[in-house]
């Protein structure tokens, strides 16, 4: 237990060491973005108009940068369990937490998401109605750089999971699966990083529709479609990394239940030709529960953990400052 302990936390601080620093330097452009548009708000007004708003953008950012270190050790884990249930398709943890966390292009990814988040708020121009022309432009550019700095953690973080699922789906489609077994020790983690994919991302999203009307930002009914695309990025957390364990299980759940109600069938037309049916009778009620057995076996998600039931609850919560900005907006005369 000592030794497997010592070379989890080796790999683990050997392998994180480009998002140590690209969390560093995030954090950093964060603090000082932040710092920049408040004192430009304290020049300009003597106050700062949406302190709530930065507090939880920067939250958001941290929530990022810790998952991330959180991440990568019940992966390297889930990768071992994987190798251990199946070692004729090994796949070198090292590699893999190194070709999801480390890919040359996540720093693009980053600065794409984050810029074109920034770009989106800049030409919204949020300032120009709190403020007179000639400070409104600072401020809009100030915000616009606080919130490209803030995101870019979440923009690499994103760009992680799609390549989390990417190499997942690979390796469940080469797995050698029992439909019996959905529950063995490497498909539970698998299961649980899902699970914790899922509410992190739920979190984030409703943080950041939270901290809308808290801002400069008048979205209006936009923020109905900002969290409709928040909404559809849970749910898809969800639903994409499960789709190829659960179609690999339902097919062979069909599969063996056709061969099973094939013999079932053959045993039947058996005991109706033979003169003495009740030797075979024990056989047919084994059969029978078997494929009871089979039926019952949960296919989405296989197993049955993180059911649907809490996925809706979160994504319910992602949606939720939506409906009363809705509700008021359908309130308000136009």
């Amino acid at each position: 237990m000592t030794t497997v302990a010592l070379a989890e936390d080796t790999v683990f601080v050997s392998r994180i060491t480009r998002w140590k620093k690209f969390s560093k330097i995030c954090a950093a452009l964060s603090i000082f973005s932040a710092l920049a548009y408040i004192g430009l708000q304290g020049y300009y007004f003597l106050r700062v108009d949406d302190p709530l708003f930065i507090a939880i953008i920067m939250l958001n950012a941290a929530i990022a940068i810790g998952f991330g270190f959180y991440f990568e050790r019940k992966l390297y884990r889930m990768l071992t369990a994987f190798n251990e249930t199946d070692p004729s398709e090994r796949i070198e943890p090292d590699a893999a937490i190194d070709s999801i966390f480390h890919h040359w292009f996540a720093g693009w990814a980053a600065v794409l998401f984050s810029g074109g988040l920034a770009l989106w708020v800049f030409l919204l121009f949020p300032w120009n109605e709190h403020s007179s022309i000639w400070q409104a432009q600072p401020l809009n550019l100030a915000l616009a750089f606080f919130l490209f700095c803030s995101n870019l953690i979440i923009g690499y973080g994103l760009y992680c999971i799609v390549r989390f699922w990417l190499l997942a789906w690979v390796r469940i489609e080469r797995m050698t699966l029992n439909v019996l077994e959905p529950t063995r020790p490497d498909l539970a983690m698998y299961r649980d990083i899902i699970g914790d994919l899922v509410i992190l991302i739920a979190g984030i999203a409703t943080l950041a529709v939270i901290s809308l009307p808290l801002s400069q930002i008048d979205l209006g009914i936009t923020t109905v479609l900002f969290s409709l695309a928040a909404l559809g990025t849970v749910i898809g957390s969800y639903l994409l990394p499960m789709l190829p364990m659960t179609r690999k299980f339902h097919q062979m759940k069909n599969a063996e239940l056709h061969r099973l109600e094939r013999r079932i069938n053959r045993l039947y037309k058996s005991m109706m030709t033979a003169d003495d049916p009740t030797s075979q009778k024990a056989q047919m009620e084994g059969y029978v529960a078997l494929r009871d057995q089979l039926k019952a076996v949960k296919t989405l998600p296989p197993g049955g953990e993180f059911s649907i039931i809490t996925s809706v609850t979160v994504t319910f919560m992602t949606f939720l400052p939506a409906i009363f900005e809705w509700a008021k907006w359908l309130v308000t005369p136009q």
